[in-house]
């Protein structure tokens, strides 16, 4: 039985415009990601050369420094910048990754705004608050719509997102164990002469214990469209919306 057109829908959107919502929603996470890649994540793509340089810079500036320097004290200079400069790149590391991890969390909440605030125009009632992903599966699946967003091939990538997003924010958890058993992966073991060790400190912000890769963002990424597309195909029948958005 195919679903009746709901046209007395007090929606905000005209039905129109609910296309127009889709595409702009899909517009808006391809620029915000582009510029990510193109902008951010280019600024850690020579983290070593950076650290070298680095290295050399303070080294020289030590020595321009000091007085009377013998040929021992400049290579105790060495080593200490050395030191420095390794201090340096390790935080560059971390922090590249924990950028990553950053925009994986971002992806996710961006996609689950948009989606609350279509939700809000389409229910037929005054709805109060905000609406986490799996309310939003809630509210398409029991309401008038009946959709089942968990059939649809981008959904396995968009709860495992979900949960990336919940571990970069909650640390250890729940979600955390879930997604261990999902992506064992993202959690890279600590290893001293072949031992494998207990679990480290989990603090996804700064890329310790828990790494997603950029090859992984481009994947929820794209399950992200894909998504919009579903939607879009899902609420066809109801709002007479075409296939020119996907």
């Amino acid at each position: 039985m195919n679903p009746q057109p709901l046209v007395t829908l007090p929606c905000k959107l005209p039905k129109s415009q609910l296309e127009w919502f889709i595409m702009e929603s899909k517009e808006a996470t391809s620029n915000y990601f582009q510029l990510i890649q193109t902008k951010i994540f280019r600024a850690f793509n020579n983290i070593y050369d950076e650290a070298v340089e680095h290295r050399v810079q303070l080294a020289d500036q030590m020595i321009g420094n000091a007085t009377g320097v013998e040929d021992e004290d400049d290579s105790h200079i060495h080593t200490t910048a050395a030191e420095f400069a390794a201090e340096y790149y390790f935080w560059l590391k971390r922090t590249g990754e924990g950028t990553v991890n950053l925009v994986g969390a971002a992806l996710f909440h961006l996609t689950e705004q948009q989606l609350g605030t279509l939700i809000k125009e389409l229910r037929p009632i005054r709805t109060h608050g905000d609406f986490q992903f799996e309310k939003i599966k809630k509210i398409l699946k029991n309401d008038q719509f009946k959709i089942d967003v968990t059939k649809w091939s981008s959904w396995t990538k968009m709860r495992e997102l979900n949960l990336v997003a919940n571990v970069i924010k909650h640390s250890a958890g729940r979600s955390e164990r879930e997604l261990r058993r999902m992506r064992p992966d993202y959690f890279p073991s600590r290893e001293i002469g072949g031992v494998s060790l207990e679990p480290g400190p989990l603090n996804p912000l700064i890329g310790e214990g828990f790494r997603i890769g950029e090859a992984d963002l481009q994947a929820y990424f794209d399950a992200i469209l894909l998504f919009w597309d579903e939607l879009l195909a899902a609420l066809n029948p109801y709002f007479g919306l075409s296939d020119s958005a996907a």
